[in-house]
Order: C-alpha cells, then sequence, then structure tokens
C-alpha cells in the first residue's frame, strides 16, 4: 500500500511540476465544430509608425500556430512544422494609430452604417490539417472571415503576456479559442 501511495505521490509531483513550466500551453487552443487544435505561439506584425503614407497605422495583424512563422521582405514565411493557423488581421479605432489596442475587435461589415472608426477585424482565418509540398502550404480545413457571419476577438496584455479570447460563427460552423501567453514581434 505504502508503494501504491508513494507511486500516486510522484506522478501527482510530476504532473504539478510540468504544469508549472508552461502553465498555458494546454489552454492555448481553438475549438471548431468542437474538436480541439493547439496553438501554443503567438506571432504579430505590428502596427505602422505612420511615418509612410502606404501603410495605414491602425492595422496589424495577429498569427497563431503550433510552428514557426518568420517575416521577410513584406512577407509572411511559414515553416514546415505549421498544422494549425489562426490569423487576425485587425484595426485599431481611429483614436488609437500605431498601437496594439487593448479591446473587442468585431469584423467588418458591409453594412453601410459599419463605424470604420472603431476597432474591428478586417479578415480572419482558421486553418488547420495544413501540409507543406516543396515548402509550399495546403490548406486542409479553412474558415474565412469571407464567409462567417459573426468574429470577435478580445484582446489584453498585462507585462510582456498577452490575453486573446475568439468566436467565429457562420450557418454552419462554429469555433472558438484562446491564448495566453507571449507574443514574438516579427517587424522591427
Amino acid at each position: 500500500m505504502k508503494k501504491i501511495a508513494l507511486l500516486f505521490a510522484l506522478i501527482l509531483a510530476v504532473s504539478c511540476s510540468s504544469d508549472d513550466d508552461n502553465s498555458n500551453s494546454a489552454a492555448n487552443r481553438f475549438m471548431m465544430n468542437g474538436v480541439a487544435r493547439s496553438i501554443p505561439k503567438a506571432y504579430m506584425i505590428a502596427p505602422s509608425d505612420g511615418f509612410d503614407p502606404q501603410i495605414d497605422p491602425r492595422r496589424f495583424y495577429i498569427v497563431l500556430t503550433d510552428g514557426t512563422v518568420s517575416y521577410e521582405n513584406g512577407e509572411l514565411i511559414l515553416s514546415d512544422d505549421i498544422h494549425q493557423l489562426v490569423d487576425f488581421n485587425l484595426y485599431t479605432d481611429a483614436g488609437h494609430p500605431g498601437s496594439v489596442q487593448q479591446t473587442t475587435y468585431t469584423l467588418w461589415s458591409q453594412d453601410p452604417n459599419f463605424d470604420y472608426n472603431s476597432a474591428y477585424i478586417g479578415h480572419a482565418s482558421m486553418n488547420y490539417d495544413i501540409t507543406f509540398s516543396g515548402g509550399v502550404p495546403t490548406i486542409g480545413e479553412r474558415i474565412s472571415s469571407n464567409d462567417m457571419d459573426h468574429a470577435q476577438i478580445a484582446l489584453s496584455r498585462s507585462g510582456g503576456s498577452y490575453l486573446m479570447n475568439f468566436m467565429f460563427s457562420d450557418e454552419t460552423n462554429s469555433a472558438s479559442g484562446h491564448y495566453e501567453g507571449p507574443v514574438t514581434i516579427l517587424n522591427p
């Protein structure tokens, strides 16, 4: 009996210590029609400083994935270790250009009454079952904001840690997700 109690205590100690190493890794995922998919890494192309008139200083990108992303010559480069990827093309409200605004972003709409001065999602997609052939990604399944009825992402930051909760839906699909942790900034 003592051996069983000792074994149980050892398993519990190992489980708790590994949870402390990366407490958010299990929670960093999205659920698509009831299937969980891991997104333990976050990347950002930060908003422009406003000095280049060709670049909207309200616009920035967030990529959540299970693999590696880099940024070269103005292009996102996806590594062949990616299987899941969620991306957001976001715009801060008109009063926060050049910053990453902590707020809830809602999906852009073609409604003539849509307030372009508010914070919004210009485009977003959830991609999964991604494979690579010759360095070119093939998307197994994808949901795009072009097909969505509703989408939002709530974004906040505390120190070096970001918190993002998001959801997408259309007539046949629903998805939600969560990321909490550091974000790698891809552009200087």
